[in-house]
């Protein structure tokens, strides 16, 4: 029983996104990123899926992940 209950639990998780930024050139400030569901939602702030706000951790590249979306294709923004 618990096996078929944890076995429901992980079918709705959704996907994963992973998320890899690079060129970051300061160890100063946060990245904001945001994660539309389509392009026609890009840059609409009421249509926003997912978002971070992120410290900078580490020059050169930063590895994200946004977790229990549905799979599919995304528009993402960062700055």
């Amino acid at each position: 029983m618990l096996a078929l209950l944890l076995w429901f639990m992980t079918i709705n998780l959704g996907a994963e996104l992973h998320l890899s930024l690079s060129n970051i050139r300061d160890l100063e400030g946060s990245i904001y990123i945001a994660v539309y569901d389509n392009e026609s939602d890009f840059l609409n702030p009421d249509k926003i899926r997912d978002k971070k706000i992120v410290a900078v951790s580490n020059l050169g590249t930063m590895d994200l992940v946004f977790q229990h979306l549905p799979a599919g294709h995304y528009a993402i923004s960062c700055f």
